[in-house]
């Protein structure tokens, strides 16, 4: 493909802005509209009035206490890991803050996990099931990095670095 045929960095990056807003749609997070509450000073209470009590609890557990409860089966990975991607998704809404969701990877991983502790009554590791967020310049693969530059000599794979 010549430099001519390529897609300009704004079609590039509404292209990926379709990809994240296709995952998001996918977080069945049953979310009041809040369309007409665009101009809040202050949004850091916003996900309190928006997700169920027990979202609440997980989410804004000490990471330790989080750690204990999915350990011990209290808290499923599952169950952490939709409550983190509804917050998530809330985030995104107020702050335009998420460059891709992978809400499939990590609802397999979480289930997957929970797999485990059943069957072998123990956590597969000391952060077993704990959810994680990283900056879109780390390379994940078989993920978008752009390493934050909107325009690239040389378009990055879909494959990570």
């Amino acid at each position: 493909m010549t430099e001519a045929e390529a897609p300009t960095w704004q079609t590039q990056a509404l292209n990926i802005c379709a990809i994240r807003d296709a995952s998001m749609a996918t977080i069945k997070a049953q979310l009041p509209d809040q369309s007409g509450n665009n101009h809040l000073a202050r949004v850091i209470g916003v996900p309190r009035l928006r997700l169920s009590e027990r979202d609440v609890h997980i989410t804004e557990s000490a990471v330790e206490n989080l750690v204990r409860q999915l350990a011990a089966g209290e808290v499923t990975a599952k169950e952490a890991a939709l409550a983190f991607l509804r917050r998530a998704v809330i985030a995104h809404e107020l702050t335009n803050c998420i460059y891709e969701l992978l809400p499939d990877r990590a609802l397999g991983r979480a289930q997957e996990l929970d797999d485990y502790l059943a069957k072998h009554g123990k956590p597969i590791g000391p952060l077993h099931g704990l959810p994680i967020s990283v900056k879109e310049h780390i390379s994940v693969a078989g993920c978008e990095n752009t390493a934050g530059f909107s325009h690239l000599p040389e378009p990055l794979s879909r494959k990570g670095w």
